[in-house]
């Protein structure tokens, strides 16, 4: 079971997990509806799947999780279970898309839902991300279940194109 910490309280769990609500929301019981994060590492790949609203709030502790991450390769954002984003948190992306860039992390967005890629497109910043392809997705699973079939996917890939 996983738990859900507070931002200000992030701690790695397994060595491979790191989850956070913000701060800055009120309790789902106080009607409120909060920002969760789990990580998982995957190798060279660490996985941020998010949950609610990204909003202006929440910058503080997406920021502060993705630093904890400065050694991986690839960042990727999983935003299948986000409900809304404001302008706010639209800037927060690319914040971390940037931030990421500075060092020489690549950044990924996963799974955007309709809505979600709707407000990218309208703002004319879907194009500054890259978007997982099925191809990623796939190696991200083979990466969670097995890592050494890592390699074996890789090749496949690309002897069979």
């Amino acid at each position: 079971m996983t738990k859900i910490l507070p931002a200000s309280h992030l701690t790695k769990l397994n060595d491979r997990r790191l989850n956070f609500v913000s701060p800055h929301r009120k309790n789902a019981s106080e009607g409120a509806i909060m920002l969760r994060m789990t990580m998982q590492n995957l190798g060279d790949v660490t996985v941020f799947r998010v949950a609610g609203r990204i909003t202006a709030g929440d910058f503080d502790g997406l920021r502060d999780a993705f630093r904890t991450q400065r050694y991986t390769s690839i960042a990727v954002l999983d935003l299948a279970d986000v409900t809304a984003i404001d302008a706010a948190g639209l800037g927060m992306l690319l914040a971390l898309r940037s931030w990421s860039r500075s060092h020489g992390i690549r950044f990924k967005l996963m799974n955007l839902t309709p809505w979600v890629e709707g407000v990218l497109e309208i703002t004319r910043v879907k194009s500054a991300f890259e978007i997982c392809s099925v191809h990623d997705m796939v190696d991200l699973l083979c990466r969670a279940f097995d890592p050494s079939r890592v390699a074996m996917a890789a090749v496949a890939s690309e002897c069979c194109g």
